[in-house]
């Protein structure tokens, strides 16, 4: 299955919380110098439509499949990491649209797994012994070490954009919130007219009655940016909705979805390609989304 490559929207000097050109970031970026011009974010952002469905088999001791717990690409865009409940990292490639490998983790657990620069490197928390963070290779799955600090559940991990640094949390939340980088002050909260998904918030805590279901499994982030920074993709109970941050807030600051895309299946994690228009959804069935050239 083949992406389209995208061209990200230039960047609105006039306001440095709109974004600042990577070079004052000092960030290095991979993008192959052949891709070809495509359409821009805006243009086609209503016509996405599910394209590929990836269902894991049940397990054999009678359990169903596992739930999907994150959502990651590397910086290329050419790859797609998963971790999920029965302590497995799964890895597909985008662009033959096929599921690559599978990594386990049984003694420690996984969720929140990244990619680092090097694509054949990640990041993960742990679920079960202690809350370290462990830094992998995926090509023999050998640690290369361990971050100790946390004394609680890890929440989020982010790496940045242009280094070997990442950041880590563990304090509870709830809520979309749209906040100004520079300034700090709240532009807007991203309302859900459908309510949550069934995923519990970063944090929130509840009975595990020996096992997962789709109410004790913690979301790792159920809204993402576009890459052109105008967009956040929400997940929702049937498929997923679009803000659009440049349009105007209510009074309260509350700002409603500018599309909505159905789809039977409930989005509890999303992720947006950094380099094509393609982004994916998951709950327990990962499901790949590209525009609809016919829309």
């Amino acid at each position: 299955m083949a992406s389209t490559p995208m061209d990200l929207d230039p960047v609105d000097t006039a306001s440095p919380a709109n974004g600042t050109p990577s070079t004052s970031l000092y960030i290095t970026r991979t993008i192959p110098s052949n891709l070809p011009s495509t359409s821009s974010v805006p243009d086609i952002i209503a016509n996405f439509r599910p394209t590929k469905l990836f269902k894991r088999d049940e397990a054999k001791d009678g359990r169903s499949q596992p739930y999907v717990l994150s959502l990651d690409y590397d910086d290329p865009g050419e790859l797609l990491m998963t971790s999920e409940s029965d302590e497995a990292i799964q890895i597909y490639k985008i662009r033959e649209g096929r599921h690559d490998k599978q990594l386990l983790s049984k003694k420690y657990g996984v969720k929140l797994a990244k990619f680092t620069r090097n694509s054949s490197s990640i990041i993960y928390a742990s679920t079960k012994q202690n809350d370290a963070i462990r830094y992998l290779t995926t090509h023999d799955n050998a640690f290369i070490r361990y971050f100790e600090g946390h004394e609680g559940a890890v929440t989020n991990l982010a790496m940045h954009p242009g280094s070997d640094d990442f950041i880590s949390c563990s304090t509870k939340g709830g809520g979309h919130f749209l906040l100004d980088s520079f300034k700090g002050h709240l532009k807007a909260y991203l309302r859900k007219p459908e309510g949550r998904t069934g995923r519990l918030a970063p944090g929130e805590e509840a009975a595990m009655n020996g096992g997962w279901n789709s109410t004790n499994v913690e979301s790792s982030g159920d809204c993402c940016f576009t890459p052109d920074g105008r967009f956040v993709i929400g997940g929702s109970k049937q498929g997923v909705v679009v803000w659009d941050t440049l349009a105007q807030p209510e009074e309260n600051k509350t700002l409603s979805p500018a599309h909505t895309i159905e789809d039977p299946r409930q989005a509890a994690v999303v992720a947006f390609n950094p380099r094509f228009n393609f982004f994916a959804t998951a709950d327990q069935e990962v499901l790949f989304w590209l525009p609809d050239p016919h829309a």
